[in-house]
């Protein structure tokens, strides 16, 4: 197909080539013998046609180029997926900030009074409207302070009158740290207004944040003559549930259809069992983990998020540690077809949690 650039050649060559032979017979056409003035206008013509033709591609471009945005162009987007998204760049999904707590002091095997007790310290950030709570634990919760959080992100609270009146000294205590929403601190806050202050387990919206045990001792001064202050008894020390998430780590990347499969470590569990769930503020019930002889388990999770929602997005995953109650209740839940819990029941709580990047379908 003869182009606009291609006629302009033809014609320019075949102009300057009579110019400069001024007669003859070209493509079966005679041309007579040309005055100078005539071969010198063809000569010109030919010329200009040939200029032309190479200037018109470079002409083209530019006005074609005239008016666009001097941004560069997005990247077409691979198969399946929005063609308002570039494949190369993909928007990033606000993390939703998770509350952090850590309890710094006692220390496991700190030895305390049995009157004075302690005062935990530890640090925190991202509360929000959440708040800290001290706790004994002994199979339920005894309710003992709400913590005072202060502006550098440190926070605090006492313990004291440790154990039940006339109980042998010395004695193992577990206290049990409490990251608390609204609706838990409420509760809380009425169980320490009561005479009992226990709970047999912690209400909706209660999460285990932190725990040790320590030892409580006799007083240094006034202890009991029975007693030898040098070599007490020693007393046992409960193992507790310790559960770890290993793998995804913050900000991995999973595909939305197959997911992940969620790993960790496990120790001591006991009767209790480990749950995988989305939570977005509640919590979408995943899959009872697998747990292992080696101390290893497993969960998987799939189909995440909502049909049809805009990739990437953040999803946020919490692992349950659940005692028999709490994992009645998620299996039930699991069962259903929301599987959805707007707050964890009673016996459950969180030792892990992680926010993951959803992207390819």
């Amino acid at each position: 197909m003869l182009t606009a650039q291609i006629v302009l050649i033809i014609a320019g060559v075949c102009f300057v080539a009579v110019a400069i032979t001024g007669s003859g017979l070209f493509v079966k056409v005679k041309i007579p013998e040309l005055k100078p003035w005539s071969r010198w206008t063809l000569a010109v013509l030919g010329a200009g046609f040939l200029v032309g033709a190479f200037l018109s591609p470079s002409v083209a471009s530019h006005s074609s180029g005239q008016g666009t945005s001097s941004s560069p162009a997005l990247t077409v987007p691979t198969s399946g997926s929005s063609s308002s998204q570039s494949a190369s760049s993909p928007p990033k999904e606000p993390v939703i900030a998770e509350p952090t707590v850590r309890l710094i002091y006692p220390s496991k095997g700190t030895s305390v009074p049995q009157a004075s007790g302690f005062v935990a310290k530890g640090t925190a950030s991202q509360l929000g409207n959440d708040t800290i709570w001290l706790t004994d634990y002994d199979g339920g919760y005894t309710v003992d302070n709400e913590a005072t959080v202060n502006g550098d992100g440190t926070w605090s609270a006492s313990d004291s009158d440790l154990g039940d009146p006339g109980e042998a000294l010395p004695f193992s205590l577990t206290v049990r740290v409490i990251l608390g929403d609204p609706q838990c601190a409420a509760t809380l806050q009425a169980t320490e207004n009561t005479n009992s202050d226990y709970l047999t387990s912690l209400p909706g919206g209660c999460i285990v944040v932190g725990g040790v045990t320590v030892r409580v001792a006799a007083p240094t001064s006034g202890s009991s003559s029975s007693q030898s202050a040098s070599s007490p008894p020693k007393e046992p020390v409960i193992a507790e549930p310790t559960v770890r998430l290993i793998y995804p780590s913050k900000g991995t990347s999973v595909p939305q259809a197959s997911g992940f499969v969620a790993k960790g470590t496990a120790s001591q569990l006991g009767n209790d069992t480990i749950w995988l769930t989305d939570y977005d503020g509640g919590y979408t019930v995943d899959n009872e983990a697998t747990v292992n002889g080696d101390g290893t388990w497993s969960a998987s999770d799939s189909d995440l998020g909502d049909p049809g929602e805009a990739l990437p997005f953040s999803l946020t995953v919490r692992v349950i540690l659940g005692d028999p109650q709490c994992a009645a209740t998620l299996q039930a839940t699991e069962n259903t077809n929301s599987d959805y819990l707007t707050s964890l029941p009673g016996g459950c709580t969180v030792v892990g949690g992680v926010t993951v990047r959803v992207t390819t379908p």
